[in-house]
């Protein structure tokens, strides 16, 4: 692909607009004109960084939407720092940092949070005598 030039691909009966800059910055983009590549990251730089997005928004089920050329990982849920199964942020000299729905906590409110989604009735409702009370495991 020439330097500056788009390219139209179709993935999963949807078409994608792939664009490269003079720097050799690939763009994958949506119908709608927004970073979007649901079979692998939106944004892939010459050195190496990549970030993953599904209709504008950094989004990454498997792992981090950003990996950063530093060796910085993110980890996002439909645009918020958002990981259940641990740090949302670690940094290249190991410092991790915890974010549930771009919310930070503490590693201890961390490891609570993941306590009480497993909770079988962790945020149900029920109504006794005609009053609705919302469950929250302990």
């Amino acid at each position: 692909m020439a330097s500056g030039a788009n390219s139209k691909i179709i993935m999963n009966k949807e078409t994608l607009t792939v664009e490269k800059d003079e720097d050799g910055t690939i763009i994958y983009r949506n119908a709608d004109g927004q970073r979007h590549n649901p079979n692998g990251p939106a944004v892939v730089k010459y050195d190496g960084y990549k970030a993953y997005y599904i209709n504008g928004k950094l989004h990454n089920p498997n792992g981090p939407a950003i990996v950063d050329t530093d060796g910085i990982k993110y980890h996002y849920i439909n645009g918020q720092l958002h990981n259940e199964n641990g740090p949302a942020i670690v940094w290249a000299d190991g410092s991790k940092f915890y974010w549930i729905n771009s919310k930070p906590l503490t590693e201890a409110e961390f490891k609570t949070w993941q306590t009480q989604q497993s909770a079988p009735l962790h945020n149900e409702t029920l109504t006794i005598h005609g009053i609705k009370y919302k469950l929250t495991a302990i």
